[in-house]
């Protein structure tokens, strides 16, 4: 005896396919003791690290957000309380391996 099994019109499935978040390993970038006086301007003073991640999900294109607590007015600033202007004291900026600044999410 065989059944035929008929397709209902009001089955719905419902949910979200939700992308693991990456775990990010500590980091810390150690500039060493630098004299103020040996400091060159328009960022001359640039370090070069690596951020190690572990992410669970292999496909697509990694999307990588940065959060801080950096001025609003300055594409870039990472260190809270600097200035918009190169000449208007220390900034410290985070740039792409293109030497673009980074947008940081505010």
């Amino acid at each position: 005896m065989s059944q035929h099994a008929h397709a209902a019109d009001n089955l719905t499935f419902k949910g979200k396919l939700i992308i693991p978040a990456c775990t990010v390993q500590n980091a810390e970038v150690n500039w060493g003791d630098i004299e103020i006086q040996k400091l060159v301007q328009s960022g001359g003073n640039q370090k070069d690290f690596t951020v190690q991640m572990t992410c669970p999900y292999h496909l697509g294109t990694m999307k990588v957000t940065i959060s801080t607590s950096a001025a609003t007015y300055n594409k870039g600033i990472i260190v809270k309380g600097t200035s918009s202007r190169t000449d208007d004291g220390l900034l410290i900026y985070l740039y792409n391996r293109h030497q673009n600044a980074v947008s940081v999410m505010l």
